[in-house]
């Protein structure tokens, strides 16, 4: 009688489990009403701070790929990356703000994948060289541990003329 207690016992929790396991999904979460939906087009996100028209700064700890906020205008004033990327909306422009409305939701390119840009300039025994890491909405950025300037190397048919690391700042 006990081997059959038992057994009857085990045919129940594997029922029970596989009725959790096959049961349909627990719908998606949905966005509280009144507010509105920002997709980021980026990755590595570890903080999104957004200030808001009226001054208020909307911190966003590890966004998704889409944040519910209350309608209204916004820009992005800062944004950390995993690795210690991080990139500073001091310098913003007049047409960062973006408005967010429920008719709409808005798209926002942020975060990485990341470009590698150069900027040369000075003359023929001089060159200057420019460097930034720039996201797909124009936004720069610094490593914040900068203990590993990014390396170059200038060649010309394939030999090298020169090499160095940029400087920070």
């Amino acid at each position: 009688m006990g081997t059959t207690t038992g057994v009857k016992s085990a045919t129940a929790c594997l029922v029970a489990a596989l009725g959790l396991l096959l049961a349909p999904a627990a719908p998606a979460a949905t966005a509280p009403a009144g507010s509105c939906r920002l997709d980021l087009d980026g990755r590595l996100i570890e903080q999104l701070t957004l200030e808001c028209e009226d001054g208020r700064l909307q911190e966003i700890s590890k966004p998704g790929s889409s944040v519910a906020l209350p309608p209204g205008r916004y820009r992005v004033r800062k944004v950390a990356l995993k690795g210690d990327w991080s990139s500073s909306g001091r310098a913003s422009a007049p047409d960062d703000w973006f408005t967010l409305s429920a008719q709409q939701p808005h798209r926002l390119a942020v975060g990485a994948p990341l470009r590698h840009t150069v900027r040369v300039s000075g003359g023929a025994m001089h060159l200057t060289l420019d460097y930034e890491l720039v996201d797909a909405g124009g936004r720069r950025y610094l490593n914040r541990k900068r203990s590993a300037p990014p390396r170059f190397a200038v060649s010309k048919d394939g030999l090298e003329l020169g090499s160095g690391s940029f400087k920070y700042g």
